[in-house]
């Protein structure tokens, strides 16, 4: 079952929008629409390096949106990173954007 905080975030913005979940499951590059179904459902995590389209696609701020997909998700890599010295918060919200957004752009997930 996916996060709650994390699917509820991404249900009040598909329902606050004016497209259908097949445009906006188009628009994210999703392949088909069961896929958006399966995460409002609870079945499958949002995938994080979808998060950068999402957030555009579904104006939501994309850090908040990342942010409370990975301390849901991975609770244990943001406890790693904030006990790392010279790491600000906005330092590891920054590292985790841009490892999304290249996973993005090369269309495959990025590994933890």
């Amino acid at each position: 079952m996916t996060a709650d905080r994390t699917r509820t975030l991404l249900m009040e913005a598909i329902e606050a929008s004016p497209f259908s979940q097949e445009e906006i499951a188009a628009d994210i590059g999703l392949s088909r629409k069961s896929i958006l179904t399966m995460i409002l459902q609870g079945l499958t995590r949002v995938p994080l390096y979808l998060i950068p389209q999402m957030s555009r696609v579904l104006e939501i701020d994309e850090r908040l949106f990342l942010m409370t997909a990975t301390e849901e998700y991975y609770p244990e890599i943001l406890i790693t990173l904030t006990h790392r010295p010279g790491f600000s918060r906005e330092d590891i919200e920054l590292g985790l954007l841009t490892m999304c957004r290249s996973a993005a752009a090369r269309g495959s997930p990025p590994t933890f």
